[in-house]
């Protein structure tokens, strides 16, 4: 998709075939500054668009109604929404609201995003059971581009064009990324050639896997989803276990995760996170080693990292995920004077020793076992 810049505000002053004007443009003016004006007088936050997309809300309903929106969703013109009192969703918002913005000499595209996850499972040819996309405006509004989501009644304005990055959930989702910007719909389409529209232009978008991933300090909000890996990666576990003594008890969930913080803690460590926006998809738990006097018998007793447990979800993997929890995890055993580090593997866990072995560690004590 094209980028967004100065040259395209002439461009997004037009009016296409669903935004055609339908109200004169000094009533329009006159029903959005009266909102703005009333606010002024109350002390309170004015902006135009603002007052303009609360006009809309205020003369409009949503209706869930199943067979409304099968009828006429993505099949209306904005004189068409208007005159029926009802909005299908936030494409109807959206062409409202850009009708009327640019009546009144706002420059406004119609913004069609797809969620970052949806678009990353329909590219990972993942199952899913709906469409997940938001409807948005940008205005040309003094001197920049803004974003705006009538839907929502909100005004994002620290914007980039080519990525959304919401400070609030549509859909318990924050981030979208754009496919299609345009005056309108382009067209009447409907319910199921707008789908099509959306998976085909998606498909092949290009989306940064790691760009909004970020590596952090556990905090207590993160420890059911970490309970959550850790179950992951011991059914995980117990399914390629070859005689079967690995098991996922009742109480591991809640055992297992106290064993791993209590070690970390007692241990002077660390439990760092892997999250996706608010999604925990990755844990690294690991601390210092501990020595008695048993060990200085045989053994030099380095300054020593324990990295105890490594998981990355099922649905991240081969992203890199893994590697930036252990450069993460590593760089805080640098910060402790840590000399090495050292972990354990499942010998039958095969991609679990080669991910480690193309990290540069090796193999040094090798736990064998045999069946009787």
């Amino acid at each position: 998709m094209e980028s967004l810049n100065e040259k395209d505000i002439p461009r997004f002053l037009d009016e296409g075939n669903l935004t055609k004007p339908f109200l004169k443009n000094e009533y329009v003016l006159d029903m959005v500054l009266r909102d703005y004006k009333a606010k002024l007088k109350s002390g309170k936050e004015a902006n135009i668009l603002s007052s303009l997309y609360n006009w809309v809300f205020a003369k409009t309903a949503y209706t869930s109604d199943r067979q409304f929106q099968g009828k006429w969703k993505f099949r209306r013109s904005a004189e068409e929404i208007w005159a029926s009192k009802t909005c299908t969703g936030c494409t109807d918002y959206a062409l409202l609201f850009a009708t009327f913005a640019r009546q009144i000499g706002v420059p406004t595209t119609i913004l069609h995003t797809a969620s970052r996850s949806w678009v990353k499972a329909l590219q990972q040819n993942e199952d899913f059971k709906e469409y997940v996309g938001h409807t948005f405006c940008e205005c040309y509004h003094q001197g920049r581009w803004l974003l705006v989501d009538p839907t929502a009644r909100r005004i994002q304005y620290n914007y980039t064009p080519e990525k959304v990055r919401l400070d609030y959930e549509v859909g318990g989702e924050k981030v979208f990324i754009p496919y299609a910007r345009d005056i309108d719909l382009d067209g009447v389409l409907g319910q199921e050639a707008h789908n099509l529209e959306m998976e085909e232009k998606c498909k092949n978008i290009p989306i940064d896997k790691n760009k909004d991933i970020q590596i952090v300090e556990a905090c207590e909000s993160d420890y059911e989803q970490i309970k959550d890996l850790l179950v992951e990666l011991q059914n995980y576990i117990a399914s390629i276990d070859k005689y079967k003594l690995n098991i996922l008890t009742d109480g591991y969930r809640e055992g297992y995760f106290n064993k791993t913080l209590s070690e970390t803690n007692s241990g002077g460590g660390k439990i760092f996170v892997a999250k996706d926006g608010d999604k925990v998809i990755g844990v690294i738990a690991g601390h210092l080693r501990k020595y008695n006097h048993l060990d200085r018998l045989d053994f030099t007793c380095p300054k020593m990292g324990i990295i105890e447990e490594l998981i990355v979800s099922q649905n991240a993997r081969a992203g890199g995920v893994g590697k930036m929890l252990v450069e993460k995890m590593e760089e805080f055993f640098k910060l402790q004077d840590c000399e090495f580090v050292k972990l354990e593997v499942f010998a039958y866990n095969k991609n679990a020793h080669e991910f480690y072995l193309n990290l540069n560690y090796e193999n040094r004590l090798i736990d064998m076992i045999k069946k009787l």
